[in-house]
């Protein structure tokens, strides 16, 4: 039984594969004071657009500068579409990406398969037997294969020369302990060699599936300190060496792999969020690739509620097993080429036929807007001005609203059974949205007012509105403007902490906004950290 550690690897996907040179010098002698057999030190990629730390690379320049404890073996995963990619083909790539043995210090090379690309796995696995390494299969998502795709992928890579151990690796985090045994049982009828596992946490499972496998025969296991890994992460190493040597397997002691776990790598998993909860059980559940849920985790414009939406609708996707950035981008725009058709009779914007007013007032309900409730209220009651809302409106003021502005899914997902009772009417843009979500709505209650989405840009028209970002304020004041309002009295727009995303991207819209029309006035009646002028709700009308 061996134990591979790929923290700096695997956990490289949270910090973008830089880690703190002290913090790495700690981790080493931390797996050797352990009895760890093996570190997979990082990646090795060509060059990539866009800053990545070094252990994305893993030159052998880099682990030049690194002090490696004798007595852990050391390796690198690269992906097969790195090298089946590469314009010059499979050879060429290799030879840019790896020296002969003899001049490096790494030991073994892990190779990341998806199954549709282990029929090339002769060639690399010969081209880099020959430069001398070890080299190790590791089959991503072989819970979509079928048991006799499983079966006869073992028996091809058996007849190749030059594999030292087969990994599986449960890539949607949804085995459990029958589904790990039953894939040994498969592999091991058709292969012969060494077996090893990579379990991901999304439920939970990560610690017993892979004693479920050891007990089924494996030979190698993948762990992470604190189980820093893409996704849920992994089985935590530290855990993973109690665990063996309370069950006296191998000659394991947690040693000082423990105290790290807690501290350096506990304020990572702090900053990061990695781990089991129930973003990534759903993950789980619905097979969706874990860095879809990991890119709606680290997006700061959405709340718990709309990222439950949105990963409850990657399902709808097609090919949600292997991430799409864009594919990712549409389910939040409600691009509804993901859905069934949106055929609904709705009203338009330019219906709204009642505002006789130039000046309106579009709340938010920010902590502004409570700590001045009393009078907020009062201020409503006395000016007679009609009355928008951001999303739905607090209970104390929603008889002073005549609008709700929503774009987001899960906003109107929350409020739907009070649409139809409620007093006000809606604004939405039903190009985001499946026409089911529809479903027992009384239509005549909603003005249809579509939106993109189109980074520098701020249209507005009657067929509907371009805004620079994804912000339902700014998809309201496109709309405002459109209905020819000339001043917008601001509530409860506080602004958001500093640092934050989203207090940039409102600044920079509020600007483009003003900077594109001179005539319309932004005044914010409560206090508010963006680019707007401020008065205040108490003075003297």
């Amino acid at each position: 039984m061996k134990i591979l550690d790929c923290t700096l690897r695997d956990g490289g996907y949270y910090n973008n594969w830089f880690f703190d040179n002290a913090l790495v010098d700690s981790y080493l002698k931390a797996m050797k004071s352990s009895s760890i057999d093996m570190i997979e030190l990082g990646s090795r990629n060509f060059d990539s657009i866009g800053f990545k730390g070094p252990f994305y690379y893993t030159t052998e320049q880099f682990i030049e500068t690194l002090v490696l404890p004798d007595g852990p073996d050391y390796g690198v995963m690269v992906d097969a579409k790195t090298l089946l990619s590469f314009e010059g083909g499979v050879g060429i790539a290799l030879n840019r990406l790896f020296c002969e043995k003899s001049c490096s210090k790494l030991g073994f090379v892990r190779v990341a398969f998806h199954f549709k690309e282990i029929n090339s796995a002769a060639e690399i696995v010969g081209a880099l037997d020959s430069l001398g390494y070890r080299v190790i299969i590791n089959l991503m998502q072989i819970t979509e294969q079928s048991d006799d795709c499983i079966k006869s992928t073992a028996k091809l890579l058996q007849k190749v020369s030059g594999i030292s151990a087969l990994y599986f690796a449960d890539s949607l985090g949804s085995m459990k302990a029958k589904d790990v045994s039953r894939i040994v049982r498969l592999l091991k009828s058709e292969w012969t060699g060494d077996l090893g596992i990579h379990a991901h946490n999304n439920m939970g499972l990560a610690l017993e599936n892979t004693m479920a496998a050891i007990h089924a025969g494996v030979e190698l296991c993948d762990s992470t300190v604190a189980g820093m890994g893409r996704g849920a992460g992994n089985v935590e190493t530290e855990l993973l060496l109690v665990e063996l040597e309370t069950q006296g397997v191998g000659d394991y002691h947690l040693g000082s792999v423990g105290a790290l776990a807690v501290t350096e790598f506990g304020k990572l998993k702090i900053r990061y969020g990695w781990g089991s909860s129930i973003y990534y059980f759903l993950a789980a559940k619905y097979r969706i690739h874990p860095t879809y849920v990991q890119t709606i985790l680290s997006d700061s414009h959405y709340g718990d509620d709309e990222r439950l939406e949105a990963i409850s609708r990657i399902p709808l996707l097609s090919g949600m097993v292997n991430f799409d950035k864009t594919a990712l981008a549409r389910v939040f725009n409600g691009d509804s080429v993901f859905f069934e058709p949106v055929e609904l009779e709705s009203k338009k914007l330019n219906d709204i036929d009642f505002i006789e007013n130039e000046a309106v007032v579009l709340i938010a309900n920010g902590n502004e807007l409570l700590k001045h409730l009393k009078w907020v209220a009062y201020y409503l009651n006395q000016s007679q001005v009609p009355v928008f809302n951001i999303n739905e409106p607090i209970e104390e003021l929603s008889e002073y609203v005549d609008f709700c502005f929503f774009l987001h899914n899960a906003r109107l997902v929350d409020f739907k059974d009070s649409l139809n009772s409620s007093a006000y009417h809606s604004i939405i843009p039903l190009n985001r949205f499946s026409a089911s979500e529809f479903n027992g709505v009384e239509l005549d209650r909603i003005y249809n007012y579509p939106v993109k989405i189109e980074p520098n840009s701020f249209e507005y028209g009657s067929s509907g509105g371009v805004i620079p970002e994804d912000l339902t304020a700014v998809y309201a004041i496109s709309a405002l403007i459109q209905l020819g309002i000339k001043k917008i009295f601001l509530i409860g727009f506080d602004g958001y902490g500093q640092g934050d995303v989203r207090q940039k991207e409102m600044s920079d819209a509020f600007s483009l906004i003003t900077r594109m029309n001179p005539e319309l006035k932004l005044v914010a009646l409560t206090e508010t950290t963006y680019p707007v002028e401020q008065r205040s709700i108490y003075a003297p009308s």
